[in-house]
């Protein structure tokens, strides 16, 4: 039993590698496109900016940064949609001119509030959703949707999350602009190679979505509890294009304590085994054999934790139970007992059944 857990693990270790290795195997690098229209024929953009138990302190820069992005301001709508049905939000709505959206029901948290903003107020061409303290810069639209005038069949267009903060890791250890931290193997390396197969991730914000495709698909998902990858995944079933550029166009705020760090790991670890659960990219119709593998090596990934446990806890099995979970090849064998002659006594080493518990007992 020990040793199968560890040759599960370790299968598993070998399986993620090898994905990893193929989903980072070729970074597209994709660069902007500049807008080939003049910017009074641009598309009118609907931007989102979904709140629940934010104070108004962190949700201010955000909309003024949406209030100041370069685009017709005609063709551009600032949504504050509050879940929190708080009054200060609707006083300083009206204050800097942006729409202030509240409903009656608060089902599926942070995807029904999108949702519910969709089906009610927002008719504009694209959809563009930031996270309340996520601030966009000034380019953020010329950047992105210049990508989808070139390409009509481009559906989704995702660009990096970046922190200005420390997170509690990068506080307490001291390593901030010195050693890069988690987010920059993800936005930095994976989605940019998943970018070479037409496998980028929506990732819940700085990202910009045709309204036609999302109305296609129903909206933002609402069965798991990371929308954002879901989301992606149904458009790609649907044979959706999407595309990554990796220039930050945002600056965010990492989470400030362990606990909600670890929370929102936890948050992601249990949406991508739901989605792995309830939608399988392995199987089903819709998918290209690259984009199934970078999704399910997505979510693979989330799973890490039961193998470390098997590698940390895999020598007790000896030490508790005297189980031999490993034993080594007839040549390794040959060369052990080689060395070991140079240590011992012939004649223990004959009277010992095995090498191991001898060299155990010698302290070696």
């Amino acid at each position: 039993m020990f040793g199968l857990l560890l040759v599960a693990a370790e299968t598993y270790a070998w399986v993620v590698l090898v994905l990893d290795y193929f989903q980072t195997l070729w970074p597209l690098n994709r660069q902007p496109v500049s807008m080939p229209i003049p910017l009074d024929q641009c598309p009118s953009v609907d931007l989102l900016v979904p709140t629940y138990n934010e104070p108004l302190s962190v949700v201010k820069p955000t909309i003024y940064a949406a209030l100041g992005i370069d685009w017709p301001k005609e063709k551009l709508n600032v949504y504050l949609l509050d879940d929190g049905s708080r009054e200060e939000f609707r006083e300083f709505a009206a204050s800097v001119g942006v729409n202030y959206v509240v409903r009656p029901t608060h089902e599926h948290a942070r995807a029904g509030n999108i949702n519910h903003a969709l089906r009610t107020r927002c008719r504009s061409d694209f959809v563009s959703i930031f996270d309340c303290d996520h601030v966009p810069t000034r380019a953020f639209l010329q950047m992105t949707i210049g990508w989808f005038i070139k390409d009509t069949k481009l559906e989704m267009m995702q660009t990096p999350h970046h922190f200005f903060s420390l997170d509690p890791f990068e506080r307490n250890l001291g390593c901030f602009r010195r050693t890069p931290n988690e987010s920059s193997l993800f936005y930095g390396l994976v989605q940019d190679g998943n970018d070479t197969w037409d496998a980028a991730f929506f990732c819940g914000s700085c990202a910009v979505l045709h309204r036609t495709a999302l109305d296609e698909i129903g909206g933002i998902s609402v069965e798991t509890v990371t929308e954002d990858a879901h989301t992606s995944l149904r458009l790609h079933r649907r044979g959706c294009t999407s595309a990554y550029i990796l220039i930050p166009q945002v600056a965010g705020l990492a989470t400030e304590s362990l606990s909600a760090h670890i929370g929102q790991r936890i948050l992601w670890a249990r949406g991508m085994v739901q989605i792995f659960r309830l939608d399988n990219p392995l199987f089903g119709e819709g998918l290209k054999w690259a984009q199934r593998l970078c999704y399910a090596n997505a979510m693979l990934h989330f799973l890490s934790g039961i193998p470390r446990l098997i590698f940390l806890l895999a020598p007790l099995a000896f030490l508790l139970c005297h189980a031999y979970i490993i034993y080594a090849s007839a040549l390794a064998d040959r060369h052990l007992h080689a060395a070991a002659y140079a240590v011992y006594q012939p004649d223990q080493l004959a009277h010992s059944g095995s090498l191991a518990p001898l060299l155990l007992e010698r302290g070696v």
